[in-house]
């Protein structure tokens, strides 16, 4: 269930009428083309890449930010027929700095060829449309724009609703947008759900350096063992160090806890005595009969 994103390289082309079939709605005054180029001359892809999400890039050298709406909401992509909408999300939309990024859910991208889209705008009636649940396929396990409140979890923006359970730390400008700067000092917990489950195998952590070390003390589902140890073994990764199992508390026969490389943490982060537990308790009672949102709640729709 996992992918990775893929970025191409889109080329804004002034407004060219006779290049469309027909305008597609006459409420929306203003369009431009938007040309995928997948051939020699742009960026070919050696193979065709299927159902993408394709970032195109507004900034004040191709786009003049004049008649769209101030929060983007009247922004349309349309096909090349002038009548398929494709979905799309906006990850961020600033007319007064003249930038902004759009993921489009592009249905097919094939290699060698030049693709045309149109965007449209220029209706200030128009609800806003965006949506990231629609835009990013069921093969994306989650993503994440890092573009929250400071100290805030990052947001899937996926429908599988997989929200990290920690802050990231530090936001700082990235390649696309605000990305998160990870030190070491502050890891990214992610949840145990359905689509997460197995997050951790040969794909992923084939992405890592050689000799690389591994810290897993978010959900033990995330891991597929017998690619860990496959790695360890075959001197791809160092070490890991286990805080959380599959299954806990680890059977004694697991060849985790015999294996050279792998430091088993005993997934114990307080030990609260009889009075600490019972003032939280209290407190929680408390904040629930004020009417105050009460952290740590679960959702048997998401499933943690």
């Amino acid at each position: 269930m996992q992918r990775l994103l893929m970025l191409l390289l889109t080329v804004l082309a002034g407004v060219l009428p006779s290049a469309a079939n027909a305008w597609w709605q006459p409420d929306w005054q203003y369009r431009k083309q938007i040309t995928v180029d997948s051939t020699a001359q742009g960026m070919p892809l050696g193979g065709g890449a299927g159902r993408t999400p394709l970032l195109v890039r507004l900034h004040t050298g191709n786009f003049t930010f004049d008649g769209i709406n101030e929060k983007g909401a009247d922004i349309r992509f349309v096909a090349a027929d002038d009548q398929t909408v494709l979905n799309h999300q906006l990850e961020s939309f600033d007319p007064l700095l003249g930038m902004a990024l759009v993921w489009v859910d592009l249905p097919e991208l094939a290699d060698g060829q030049r693709q045309d889209i149109w965007m449209y705008y220029g209706n200030q009636k128009a609800p806003a449309s965006a949506n990231g649940q629609l835009s990013f396929d069921p093969n994306y396990t989650l993503v994440y724009h890092f573009d929250g409140a400071a100290g805030a979890p990052p947001r899937d923006t996926t429908a599988y609703s997989n929200h990290g359970q920690t802050p990231t730390g530090a936001a700082v400008d990235g390649v696309i947008g605000r990305a998160a700067q990870f030190t070491g000092n502050a890891p990214l917990m992610l949840p145990a759900t359905d689509a997460t489950k197995g997050i951790l195998n040969t794909a992923t952590l084939s992405q890592l350096p050689r000799g690389a070390s591994l810290i897993n003390a978010g959900r033990g589902a995330h891991m597929v063992t017998p690619d860990l140890l496959a790695a360890l073994d075959s001197g791809h990764l160092q070490q890991a160090v286990l805080d959380v199992f599959e299954q806990e508390p680890l059977p004694a026969d697991s060849p985790l806890w015999t294996h050279p490389q792998i430091i088993i943490t005993p997934h114990c982060a307080a030990i609260p005595d009889r009075k600490e537990r019972a003032r939280h308790t209290a407190w929680l009672i408390q904040s629930n009969e004020r009417g105050e949102a009460l952290p740590n709640i679960y959702d048997p729709n998401r499933g943690y």
